[in-house]
């Protein structure tokens, strides 16, 4: 009972009912009274006029009781940090669950749904609004050449960043037939911040990796610090001559029509899927231990595939809404058997599972979680298998170490480690299902001529399915997450391969 209590409640982290807690026992008046209190006293004074706070309050008496606020500069992101650290802290008080107490400097607690609705929209206004002021103080910015230089502790920091965690991506095979930058923004030791960026234009790099590292309130400029798999920062000869030469490579790849794709990586800018998008996961149940031989063991991206192991794992069975279940096998390490951690994992991505639409759920019957990533691209490695309805996951962890922190939950991270989701379940449809015709599919990919929505699309015609699958997801349900450009871009290039999916009539729920 305890084990499962437990679960239900990791479920209820993540699950979207849980998170707005409507459908929670109510609040009795002392507990109103409580958080009135709690909300004059404690929050009300301390809302910060640029921000966004958020209090959650959970209570089953005047002695037992907790809450937690969040200031984020986001509604959204306000809501998902408070609900979260209110529901830890109140399980240990055998609090069941928390509710949205107030917004701001209003108590939205106890009022209609309509009420609640003007105040989040009113925020949400302000925030756009205050979204497009910050881009037109961006273009007040200095450029990153006129910026003041970097001190020589600066310079080691970018180094040191440089060669453990961006020289090895630089040296992949996308990245030496792209413009791979690296920009660098240091104040001291304690204040500084860096991004890449991968495109087929270098001045479209060069944007993009700058204004994501200025983005940060720890540094007031940023550096270009290395181009590919050199570092040009304090060098204008080396820059000047290695911007030279990429240019005119790329050049060349334009005209010969090696890009005739979308976008080089698939929605990679593109916040499609978020942790609050609606899902389907109701339960999580462990079965057993259990060790499963000639596993493929891939740990970086050119693995053999060749290479097995025995895949030391927890079973865990979960179950959604829409009466589907899969099978879930979360890898510990040998020697190391952390339950807990494991259930965690199967926890987080039964809840992913649950926000994919059903026709893509419907045919997948496991998912092996990996734990032994040794290459740090973000979103790490994901596989499914040709013959078997499952897919793999080998997501990327803090310093590379099985104990690190599983980093898709990060969320700059998720809704990329979503979408590569959808493009796995597109191969067990494609592979093992005969859902879609392999002649309707032929046909419709080359009336579409030669034109794809991502580089990767090219790889082959299975890829080209599950990228195209993918687009079509993303296009019909999470349009106004793209932009008017690319939607335009996408509806000229796959207008075939896109009516064919429509044509489909699949089932999208939750989506």
């Amino acid at each position: 009972m305890k084990k499962f209590l437990g679960i239900l409640f990791l479920f209820l982290l993540w699950s979207n009912v849980g998170f707005a807690a409507e459908n929670a026992e109510e609040l009795n008046k002392r507990c109103i009274k409580k958080g009135t209190t709690i909300f004059n006293k404690e929050v009300k004074q301390f809302v910060k006029k640029n921000f966004v706070t958020v209090m959650y309050f959970g209570c089953k008496s005047m002695a037992t009781w907790y809450w937690h606020q969040s200031t984020e500069e986001d509604l959204d992101t306000s809501r998902e940090v408070a609900y979260k650290k209110c529901l830890k802290g109140a399980s240990e008080h055998k609090i069941e669950t928390c509710h949205l107490f107030s917004i701001n400097d209003t108590i939205v607690y106890g009022k209609d749904a309509a009420f609640v609705a003007k105040v989040e929209k009113e925020i949400k206004e302000r925030s756009t609004t205050k979204v497009v002021k910050k881009k037109k103080v961006a273009k007040k910015q200095t450029k990153p050449e006129d910026a003041e230089p970097l001190n020589k502790r600066c310079i080691k920091l970018g180094t040191n960043e440089f060669n453990k965690k961006i020289k090895k991506i630089a040296k992949s095979r996308e990245a030496k037939r792209s413009a791979f930058v690296f920009y660098f923004g240091c104040e001291n030791s304690n204040d500084w911040n860096w991004q890449w960026q991968m495109a087929d234009d270098l001045n479209e790099a060069k944007e993009k990796a700058y204004k994501a590292c200025v983005a940060s309130p720890r540094v007031k400029n940023c550096h270009l610090f290395s181009i590919g798999d050199k570092i040009v920062y304090g060098d204008a000869a080396l820059r000047a001559k290695i911007e030279e030469k990429l240019i005119k490579k790329l050049t060349k790849r334009k005209k010969s029509g090696a890009i005739n794709y979308v976008q080089q990586f698939l929605f990679a800018d593109n916040e499609i899927f978020s942790k609050m998008s609606p899902t389907t996961f109701k339960k999580l149940t462990f079965n057993e231990e259990k060790n499963i031989g000639n596993v493929v063991k891939r740990t970086t991206r050119n693995s053999d595939w060749s290479k097995k192991k025995t895949f030391r794992s927890f079973s865990f069975t979960a179950e959604f809404e829409d009466n589907y279940t899969t099978k879930i096998f979360v890898e510990y390490e040998k020697g190391n058997k952390n339950f807990d951690k494991a259930e965690k994992e199967a926890l987080f991505f039964s809840h992913m599972l649950g926000q994919m639409p059903y026709f893509l759920r419907e045919h997948n019957d496991e998912i092996y979680i990996h734990n032994d990533n040794s290459y740090d691209d973000g979103l790490g490695l994901w596989w499914a298998q040709h013959n078997k309805r499952s897919f793999h996951i080998n997501a990327p962890r803090k310093n590379l170490k099985p104990s690190g922190r599983q980093r898709c939950r990060e969320i700059k991270l998720y809704s990329g480690c979503a979408v590569v989701m959808v493009h796995e379940l597109a191969h067990v449809i494609q592979d093992l299902t005969g859902i879609i015709s392999p002649s309707k599919w032929s046909k419709a990919r080359k009336s579409d001529k030669k034109k794809y929505v991502s580089e990767y699309a090219k790889t082959n015609s299975r890829e080209d399915f599950a990228e195209s699958l993918t687009a079509w997801v993303a296009l019909r349900y999470k349009s106004e997450k793209i932009s008017e450009s690319d939607l335009k871009k996408f509806d000229e290039y796959i207008p075939n391969r896109l009516k064919l999916f429509d044509e489909m009539n699949f089932n999208m729920h939750p989506m």
